[in-house]
C-alpha cells in the first residue's frame, strides 16, 4: 500500500534541499526581478504604458504566468534531472533511504516537492501581479483568470517536463547528454515549434491562444482543455515509467505491473487526447478544401436574385433556431430548374415549404441546393420558406485565406489571441456575413471569379428572440415587442450582421443621424478623458465627417444611423485582396474591440500624457479642453476616416506618419480594417461584371484612394510589392496568377490592374468627364451589371 505520510516526509525534504539551493534562490531572485521589470513596463504607472496591454484586464495574470512558465521549465530540467545525480552520492537523501519508503513514494514525494517550490514561485510571481492589478484603477481584477493560468499553464507545464526529465535521465543515465536532449527540445518548442501540428508540440502553451475575455472567457476552452490535459496526462505517465525503470530499490512482480500498466494507460491517454486535439483542427482544414471544392463545382450555376427575405432568429443556449421566408426571381434569360444557396454548414434544414407543401431540395455541406417543381422560368418569382437549426461552424468563413496566413499567431505583447470568425455561446452573439447564417443565392469563394460571393442587394427584415441578459443589434429600426426585437432596415442591404451582447446603450443624434454606442457595462474607460467637451462633441463629429465625405470621397453617408459595438478580442477579421471591405465594417455598425485593445488611437491616457509633456517642453498653453478636442479628432479621423494604417502625428518628437494604428503582432493589414469606406460605396452600390469580376474592387480602391502606377524598380532593400506585381503580370496571365492565389502578390495585383485600366479609360474618354461619368452613374445607389 501507498503510504502518503512517506511521500510527504520525501516532498518536505526535497522542497528543503531545492529551497536551501543557491541556485535556486539566485534563479528565483532574478525571475523575480525581471518579472517586476516586466510589469512596470507593460502595466506600470508611467505615461508611456500602452492601454492595450492591459485592456484586457486578464492579461495581466495571463503575461505573468506566461513569463515566468517559460523560465521555470527551464531551471525545471535541471533540477530534476540533478536528484539522481545527487541520490547515488547519498549525501542529502540519506535521511530517505534509512526509512523503508517505496521506489513509488519516493519518486511521488520528489515530484511533489519539487512542484511545491516552483508552484510558490510562480504564486509569488501572481501576487506581484496582483499588486499592480489592484493599484490600477482603470483595470478591474479578473479573480478566476489567476487559477485559470495557473492551472492550464503552470501545473501541466511543470509535470511533463519533470516526468520528462526524470524518465530521460533514467534511459540517458548522463546528465550532461540529458541536459543538452532537453534543452534543444525547450528551444524547438520556443522556436521551431510554434504552430506545428496546430500548436500541439507547444508544451509550455507558450503559443496557444488563451486571452481571457470580459464577454466569452476563453476563445475555444475545449481545445485549451484537451491540449493542457494531454501534456498532464503524459507527464503523469512518465512519472510512472519511472517508477518502473528506477533501480533504486527491488519491487515485487505486482507492483512492477501497476506501474507499467499504469504509465502505458496514462501516456496512452495523454497521446489519445493529444490526438482528438489535432484531429478536431485537421478536420476543419479538410473541410475547407471540401467547402472550396463545392463552390467551384457550382460556381457556374447563374444565382437567383433574392429579394426580399424574412429572418426569425430564436436562441437557445448556443443553438439557433431560424426560419427564413424568401422571395426569388429568376433574373436570367434561362429557365432554372435548380436553385443554388449557401447556408452554414452547421444548421441542419428542418423543413422548406412553399405555399404549404415541401419542396425537394439537396442539403451537401454549405450548398442547398432548392428544385421547385417546374423550376423557374425566366422573370419569374416564387417564394419559399426554410427553416432550419444548429450551431453555426467557423470553419465556412474565410474560405480565401491560406491556412498558413490562418495559423499565424496574433499576439499582443505575450498574450495569444484566437482569430474567430463569429462568436456563438451563450453569453454573446456575433453573426457577420462571412458565417452564412441566413441563405445567400449562389456560393461564396470559388477559384473560378475570386469573389467571396455574388453581391444581391436584399430587402432584410430581422426578428430576434435572444438569450435571457442580451441585447441584439442589427441593421434598421428597432421595436422591442415584449420578449423579441424586431429590426427593419430601410435600405436593401448585400449584408447582414448580428451582434447580441450584455450591452448598455447610449445614443447620440446629430444632423438627424443617430450614433449609437453598444458597450459592456463597466468598460467605459474613456468619458473621463472627454469632460471638457461634451457639448462639443457633437460637432466634432459632424466635423470630422464632413470632412471625409467633402473632401476625401464625394459621397455621402445614405443609412439613418451608425452602431459601434464593442466584441470579444478574439472576433477577428482578414484582409483580403480582391474585395476592399472587411467584416469589421458593415451596413450600420462597426464592430470594436473590447475596451480598444490593440488600438492606438483609444489609448486615451497616454496620448493625453504626450500632449501635457510636450505643453511643458515647448511652453505651449494650451488647455486641457483643446488637448481633449485633439483627442477626439485624432480618435475618429485615424480610426474611421483613414485608409492607412498609421495614425497623424501627435508631437513630442514622434516619427513623421505617426504610429501603427493597431499593436498586434503576427497579423499585418495594408489597409485601416475600421475605416468607413465601405458604408458610402461597398454596401450601398458597385459594378458587377462577370467578364471583369475584380473591376467592382479597382473601383472602390479609385473612389477611397487613387492608383499610383509604380513602373521603376527600387534599390533600396528589394522589390516593392508594386513592382512584384508588374513583372508577375509581364511573364503570366491574371487567370494564372490568380490561380496560385498568392495574397502577397493578389493584393498589389489588383491595385495595379486597376491603375493600367483607369488610366486608359481616362485617357479615353478625358479626365473630367470620366470623373462626372463615374459620379452620375453611381447615384442611383444600385448594383450595376457591365
Amino acid at each position: 500500500m501507498i503510504n502518503l505520510r512517506n511521500i510527504a516526509s520525501v516532498a518536505r525534504y526535497e522542497r528543503k534541499t531545492l529551497y536551501r539551493s543557491w541556485f535556486f534562490r539566485i534563479f528565483s531572485a532574478i525571475a523575480l526581478f525581471f518579472l517586476f521589470g516586466t510589469n512596470m513596463g507593460l502595466f506600470g504607472f508611467h505615461g508611456g504604458v500602452r492601454w492595450s496591454t492591459h485592456a484586457i484586464a486578464a492579461n495581466i495574470p495571463y503575461i505573468n504566468v506566461l513569463f515566468i512558465n517559460v523560465a521555470q521549465a527551464v531551471i525545471a530540467v535541471f533540477l530534476a534531472s540533478d536528484f539522481l545525480r545527487r541520490d547515488r552520492k547519498l549525501d542529502t537523501t540519506e535521511v530517505i533511504y534509512a526509512r523503508p519508503v517505496s521506489n513509488g513514494e519516493y519518486v511521488v514525494g520528489k515530484t511533489a516537492g519539487i512542484l511545491m517550490l516552483f508552484v510558490g514561485l510562480v504564486l509569488a510571481g501572481l501576487a506581484m501581479a496582483l499588486v499592480f492589478n489592484l493599484i490600477r484603477k482603470d483595470t478591474p481584477v479578473v479573480w478566476e483568470a489567476y487559477l485559470y493560468y495557473l492551472l492550464l499553464i503552470t501545473v501541466p507545464t511543470l509535470v511533463f517536463i519533470l516526468g520528462l526529465s526524470f524518465l530521460l535521465m533514467i534511459v540517458i543515465r548522463n546528465q550532461a547528454v540529458t541536459f543538452v536532449v532537453l534543452l534543444g527540445y525547450i528551444g524547438l518548442t520556443l522556436f521551431y515549434f510554434k504552430d506545428k501540428m496546430y500548436g500541439l508540440l507547444d508544451y509550455m502553451a507558450f503559443n496557444l491562444p488563451m486571452v481571457y475575455s470580459d464577454f466569452i472567457g476563453f476563445g475555444s476552452p475545449y481545445r485549451i482543455l484537451l491540449h493542457r490535459l494531454a501534456y498532464l496526462l503524459l507527464g503523469t505517465g512518465f512519472i510512472f515509467a519511472t517508477i518502473r525503470l528506477l533501480n533504486r530499490l527491488p519491487q515485487v512482480g505486482r507492483w512492477n505491473l501497476v506501474n507499467t500498466l499504469a504509465s502505458l494507460v496514462f501516456i496512452g491517454l495523454g497521446c489519445m487526447i493529444g490526438y482528438r486535439y489535432w484531429a478536431i483542427q485537421h478536420r476543419e482544414e479538410m473541410n475547407r478544401k471540401e467547402y472550396l471544392s463545392l463552390n467551384n463545382r457550382y460556381a457556374e450555376k447563374t444565382p437567383v436574385d433574392i429579394l426580399s427575405a424574412g429572418l426569425v432568429l430564436k436562441q437557445s443556449e448556443r443553438r439557433l433556431r431560424v426560419s427564413c421566408d424568401l422571395v426569388l426571381r429568376n433574373s436570367s434569360k434561362q429557365s432554372m430548374d435548380t436553385l443554388i444557396f449557401s447556408l452554414n454548414p452547421g444548421f441542419r434544414i428542418d423543413s422548406l415549404t412553399a405555399d404549404g407543401r415541401a419542396l425537394d431540395f439537396l442539403r451537401e455541406k454549405q450548398i442547398l441546393a432548392v428544385m421547385p417543381q417546374g423550376g423557374l422560368g425566366p422573370g419569374r418569382r416564387m417564394g419559399f420558406t426554410v427553416h432550419y437549426s444548429g450551431i453555426p461552424r467557423e470553419s465556412v468563413a474565410y474560405l480565401d485565406i491560406p491556412e498558413e496566413t490562418r495559423r499565424q499567431i496574433k499576439r499582443d505583447q505575450m498574450a495569444v489571441i484566437d482569430k474567430k470568425a463569429g462568436v456563438d455561446t451563450r453569453d454573446f452573439l456575433l453573426l457577420t456575413p462571412e458565417m452564412i447564417w441566413y441563405p445567400v443565392a449562389g456560393v461564396r469563394f470559388n477559384t473560378k471569379t475570386f469573389l467571396p460571393g455574388e453581391p444581391d442587394f436584399v430587402r432584410y427584415s430581422l426578428d430576434i428572440y435572444p438569450n435571457r441578459g442580451l441585447t441584439p443589434v442589427a441593421p434598421g429600426k428597432v421595436e422591442v415587442l415584449g420578449d423579441h426585437y424586431r429590426f427593419r432596415p430601410e435600405e436593401d442591404l448585400n449584408a447582414l450582421g448580428l451582434v447580441a451582447g450584455p450591452f448598455e446603450k447610449r445614443t447620440l443624434v446629430s444632423d438627424s443621424l443617430e450614433y449609437n454606442l453598444y458597450l459592456k457595462p463597466g468598460h467605459d474607460y474613456f468619458s473621463d478623458f472627454f469632460t471638457d467637451i461634451k457639448d462639443t462633441v457633437p460637432s466634432l463629429i459632424k466635423q470630422e465627417k464632413d470632412n471625409y465625405e467633402i473632401d476625401g470621397l464625394d459621397l455621402y453617408y445614405h443609412f439613418k444611423r451608425i452602431n459601434l459595438v464593442e466584441v470579444p478580442v478574439q472576433f477577428h477579421a482578414y484582409e483580403r485582396p480582391q474585395v476592399q471591405t472587411y467584416e469589421t465594417v458593415l451596413p450600420e455598425m462597426i464592430l470594436m474591440p473590447e475596451k480598444g485593445s490593440g488600438l492606438n488611437t483609444m489609448d486615451f491616457a497616454r496620448y493625453k500624457y504626450y500632449e501635457e509633456r510636450s505643453n511643458r517642453r515647448d511652453n505651449e498653453a494650451r488647455t486641457p479642453k483643446e488637448i481633449e478636442v485633439r483627442m477626439l479628432e485624432r480618435f475618429l479621423s485615424s480610426t474611421f476616416f483613414r485608409s492607412g494604417i498609421r495614425t497623424r502625428p501627435a508631437g513630442g518628437g514622434r516619427q513623421r506618419g505617426g504610429e501603427d494604428l493597431m499593436t498586434f503582432r503576427g497579423v499585418s493589414f495594408e489597409r485601416n480594417p475600421y475605416c468607413a469606406f465601405p458604408l458610402y460605396y461597398s454596401y450601398m452600390t458597385g459594378i458587377n461584371s462577370h467578364e471583369f469580376p475584380l473591376f467592382n474592387s479597382m473601383m472602390e480602391i479609385y473612389l477611397k484612394e487613387g492608383f499610383s502606377v509604380s513602373m521603376r524598380q527600387s534599390f533600396t532593400g528589394g522589390m516593392s510589392d508594386n513592382e512584384i506585381a508588374n513583372m508577375a503580370l509581364r511573364d503570366h496571365s491574371i487567370s494564372e496568377i490568380f490561380a496560385d492565389w498568392d495574397n502577397s502578390v493578389t493584393s498589389s495585383l489588383v491595385s495595379q490592374i486597376g491603375a493600367f485600366v483607369f488610366l486608359a479609360l481616362k485617357n479615353r474618354v478625358g479626365l473630367t468627364e470620366f470623373d462626372n461619368f463615374l459620379y452620375n452613374y453611381l447615384e442611383d445607389h444600385e448594383f450595376h451589371e457591365i
